[in-house]
């Protein structure tokens, strides 16, 4: 594994798409590289390390390379930056290196890793960009990220949107030229999608989204409210009891679950309500009261909204399929 990114640069001068298997020793999964079409390289990894790795890879040329952790840790560095970087669950990151440069990246054991990294190298961007690499990591284009040493940085949460395309682009075939030609497209989405918000300066009060601090903050809310489903807590009271404010447990909850605070308790309620239907003894009122509905036209509305059908056909069905 060691020295990968470097023997993938030397072994493939064209279009290809190879799979290597993780040695046993190492681990279980797979490392995937593929090349499009000139000036691309995908490496999509996915495995689970029964030790931790390092890697490097030397001589890379200068390129912009965007990141897309699904899963795991992972912490490197390049030649130039004191700091090493650390790579989470959920993050993406953006770096752009004007010359050439040594990166090395440490994988941590014990997690399973699922990754995407890309790499647009010069004789790409001069053909999209129409100017060398070097004009276009010193324009406007990229001001807002950080430097050192010829080398830009940004990092930010991936958006539903980029994880879509990330998660087809693991099991995506490019054997035949319109297989290659759909990867390329994908690609260049991303790539689209990230000098687009690189362009966008990062405001001093805005922070680098924590997927784990926002899943811990979710998962506290969503006990909350499976406790207390009966009498739940106003937005407001719920933010206040986890020490939080009203915008970051939506935005939370949003980026973990893609749905609301509500849309999150009434699903609750909704399989609770399945649960209690099941016993033919208590009414629909008593349901709904169970619930936290006042009357039972509420009750029987939200459930109709949510399953297409009112409560008592839905007990009617459970019935005749017993």
């Amino acid at each position: 594994m060691n020295d990968l990114y470097t023997r993938l640069l030397k072994r493939f001068h064209g279009c290809h798409d190879q799979r290597f298997s993780i040695p046993d020793h190492f681990g279980n999964g797979y490392c995937r590289s593929v090349c499009p079409c000139r000036g691309i390289l995908l490496l999509l990894e996915e495995y689970r390390l029964k030790r931790e790795m390092p890697m490097e890879a030397e001589g890379l040329p200068p390129s912009i390379g965007f990141s897309y952790c699904i899963s795991g840790r992972i912490e490197w560095s390049v030649n130039g930056v004191e700091k090493p970087f650390v790579t989470r669950r959920g993050q993406c990151e953006l770096m752009a290196t004007s010359i050439s440069s040594v990166g090395r990246t440490r994988y941590d054991a014990d997690e399973p890793l699922i990754i995407l990294n890309i790499m647009l190298f010069p004789e790409l961007i001069k053909r999209y960009f129409d100017v060398p690499v070097n004009d276009l990591l010193l324009s406007e284009t990229l001001h807002p990220i950080e430097t050192d040493n010829g080398v830009r940085y940004r990092k930010r949460a991936i958006t539903n949107v980029e994880r879509q395309i990330v998660r087809g682009l693991f099991h995506a075939p490019c054997g035949r030229p319109a297989e290659r030609l759909l990867m390329l497209s994908k690609v260049l989405e991303l790539a689209a999608f990230q000098l687009d918000l690189a362009d966008t300066p990062v405001k001093k009060s805005e922070s680098v989204r924590n997927p784990d601090a926002d899943m811990a903050l979710v998962s506290r809310a969503q006990s909350i409210l499976k406790s207390s489903i009966q009498a739940p807590p106003s937005l407001k009271c719920l933010a206040r009891m986890l020490g939080t404010n009203e915008t970051k447990l939506k935005k939370s909850f949003t980026a973990c679950c893609d749905t609301t605070v509500y849309g999150y308790l009434t699903a609750c309620r909704m399989q609770r309500a399945c649960e209690l239907l099941g016993n033919d003894n208590l009414t629909l009122s008593q349901i709904g009261a169970e619930l936290g509905y006042s009357e039972r036209p509420h009750f029987t509305r939200a459930f109709t909204r949510h399953f297409g059908m009112p409560p008592s056909r839905y007990r009617c069905r459970r019935c005749y399929s017993k």
